[in-house]
């Protein structure tokens, strides 16, 4: 399983209602919408999640359900219906889903890891009192984590300045704050990190 773990204490209302957020101006991501994403994607994706609320556990599946003549598999958390199903951010592939719960790392302070099967500690040992524990299980979710240096930059910039900064290594790759947001067709010589908002970068 992959573990990402953060100081503090969790609110599940942002867990469970669209269109809260309550992170601060210099956070990775703002919207509040996400997290959903992240759940649903990994649901769809046929992976386990659950958040620890400090001991306090939250289970996350989904439950077929009949809209207008369709299925559509709806969100439960610890078997109660939440308001959206696993068709929420259904142009979501895996590695976005790793990409959101890595960067409220970043943002909270915290970090994430690969907890290893032969490991001697089973799940309930893993939260902390006072901790935000999100444990994931799943293949498609494990295949991300050999690409995660992809995702998430862990270098030291070659040069930067207040709005950009270039690394070294070729890449299909362009990052905002360390996090990987475009796909270039062709490769770029170096790797390129933006800073500034993007909306004054013209």
């Amino acid at each position: 399983m992959i573990v990402f773990q953060n100081p503090g204490l969790i609110d599940m209302a942002a867990v469970t209602t669209m269109g809260v957020s309550v992170k601060n101006d210099g956070a990775i991501g703002y919207f509040g919408t996400g997290l959903k994403f992240a759940i649903a994607a990994i649901l769809r994706n046929k992976c386990r999640l659950t958040i620890h609320r400090g001991m306090e556990a939250f289970a996350f599946t989904a439950e077929e359900i009949m809209i207008r003549g369709e299925p559509f598999e709806r969100v439960c958390m610890n078997g109660e219906p939440l308001g959206f199903t696993t068709m929420l951010g259904r142009d979501w592939e895996p590695w976005m889903a790793f990409r959101e719960l890595a960067s409220n790392c970043r943002d909270e302070g915290g970090r994430y890891w690969k907890f290893a099967a032969d490991q001697q500690m089973d799940a309930a040992a893993l939260p902390i009192d006072g901790h935000t524990t999100i444990t994931v299980e799943g293949a498609a979710m494990m295949d991300v984590w050999p690409e995660r240096h992809t995702i998430m930059l862990e270098s030291a910039p070659l040069i930067a300045n207040d709005e950009i900064e270039v690394r070294e290594g070729v890449s299909h790759f362009v990052y905002y704050r360390g996090v990987r947001i475009f796909t270039s067709p062709r490769p770029m010589a170096f790797t390129y990190n933006i800073l500034g908002k993007l909306e004054q970068i013209g």
